[in-house]
Protein backbone atom coordinates (compact mmCIF):
# COMPACT_ATOMS: atom_id res chain seq x y z
CA UNK A 1 0.00 0.00 0.00
CA UNK A 2 1.10 3.56 -0.69
CA UNK A 3 2.04 6.21 1.82
CA UNK A 4 -1.35 7.97 1.57
CA UNK A 5 -3.42 4.84 2.34
CA UNK A 6 -4.05 5.75 6.01
CA UNK A 7 -5.20 9.27 5.11
CA UNK A 8 -7.39 8.22 2.19
CA UNK A 9 -9.02 5.38 4.14
CA UNK A 10 -10.86 8.15 6.07
CA UNK A 11 -13.10 8.45 2.98
CA UNK A 12 -14.32 4.84 2.85
CA UNK A 13 -18.10 4.74 3.01
CA UNK A 14 -18.59 8.44 2.25
CA UNK A 15 -20.59 9.73 -0.71
CA UNK A 16 -19.65 12.79 -2.77
CA UNK A 17 -22.45 15.36 -2.35
CA UNK A 18 -20.98 18.45 -4.02
CA UNK A 19 -17.91 20.47 -4.91
CA UNK A 20 -16.66 23.46 -2.89
CA UNK A 21 -14.08 26.17 -3.48
CA UNK A 22 -11.87 28.23 -1.15
CA UNK A 23 -10.33 31.34 -2.70
CA UNK A 24 -9.43 33.07 0.58
CA UNK A 25 -6.85 30.82 2.29
CA UNK A 26 -4.20 31.37 -0.37
CA UNK A 27 -4.59 34.72 -2.19
CA UNK A 28 -4.45 34.29 -5.97
CA UNK A 29 -5.08 30.54 -5.74
CA UNK A 30 -8.39 28.69 -5.83
CA UNK A 31 -8.61 25.42 -3.89
CA UNK A 32 -11.28 22.89 -4.78
CA UNK A 33 -12.68 20.17 -2.58
CA UNK A 34 -15.12 17.27 -2.62
CA UNK A 35 -17.88 17.57 0.00
CA UNK A 36 -18.56 14.07 1.33
CA UNK A 37 -21.21 12.74 3.70
CA UNK A 38 -21.90 9.52 5.59
CA UNK A 39 -25.06 9.78 7.66
CA UNK A 40 -24.68 13.00 9.67
CA UNK A 41 -20.89 13.03 9.27
CA UNK A 42 -19.40 15.46 6.77
CA UNK A 43 -15.88 15.84 5.41
CA UNK A 44 -14.17 17.86 2.72
CA UNK A 45 -11.37 16.30 0.70
CA UNK A 46 -9.32 19.27 -0.54
CA UNK A 47 -7.53 18.53 -3.80
CA UNK A 48 -3.89 19.64 -3.42
CA UNK A 49 -0.67 18.86 -5.22
CA UNK A 50 0.95 17.39 -2.08
CA UNK A 51 1.00 18.02 1.69
CA UNK A 52 2.65 21.40 1.07
CA UNK A 53 0.80 22.02 -2.19
CA UNK A 54 3.80 21.72 -4.51
CA UNK A 55 4.23 18.21 -5.87
CA UNK A 56 2.31 15.07 -6.82
CA UNK A 57 -1.42 14.87 -6.03
CA UNK A 58 -2.70 14.77 -2.45
CA UNK A 59 -6.12 14.99 -0.75
CA UNK A 60 -6.24 16.90 2.55
CA UNK A 61 -9.24 15.51 4.44
CA UNK A 62 -11.01 17.94 6.78
CA UNK A 63 -13.79 16.99 9.20
CA UNK A 64 -16.64 19.50 9.18
CA UNK A 65 -18.77 20.16 12.25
Amino acid sequence: MGEYTKEYSKLVGYTVQSITMDDESFPGCELYGLVLTKGKQKRIAWVLRDLEGNGDGFLDIEEVQ
